[in-house]
């Protein structure tokens, strides 16, 4: 499973971020609101992203994997301040401190509020650090 996949899978699954967003968990980018199902609110909305990486300092034994810390930013995606702050929140809780195979460990490394107001929605900025297991296929 992708860096990726266990992402999507650990914040689908857990319960306060499910119950702002359910499955509105997006990588990289929001969707395309013209693109969503009749009825479906493009918002509340998580979206993650990596946006650096590097191969930690330590090394697994005797085989083709190893081990990689990277930084993910989460954001999230609200009409309000306070659905924003929230979803924030639920986030942190999902992740700081976190362990469990692959992921050695994950820490939250930052949190910021970045209003997009001119387009009407709220935005809080979650970073995480996880380093992880990198297997190769």
């Amino acid at each position: 499973m992708s860096l990726r996949q266990i992402v999507w899978a650990r914040c689908t699954g857990h319960t306060g971020i499910n119950a702002i967003v359910g499955n509105a968990v997006y990588p990289d980018a929001l969707p395309d609101p013209d693109k969503l199902p009749v009825g479906m609110s493009l918002l509340p909305a998580l979206v993650y992203k990596r946006v650096s990486g590097h191969p930690s300092a330590y090394r697994s034994h005797g085989g083709g994997g190893g081990r990689e810390t990277v930084r993910i930013q989460f954001d999230c995606y609200a009409e309000t301040g306070d659905e924003a702050e929230a979803l924030a929140g639920e986030v942190v809780k999902c992740w700081n401190g976190y362990r469990g195979a692959p992921i050695g460990s994950a820490f939250v490394d930052n949190r910021l509020a970045f209003n997009e107001l001119e387009i009407g929605r709220y935005r809080e900025i979650v970073d995480v650090m996880i380093d992880y297991e990198v297997t190769h296929a």
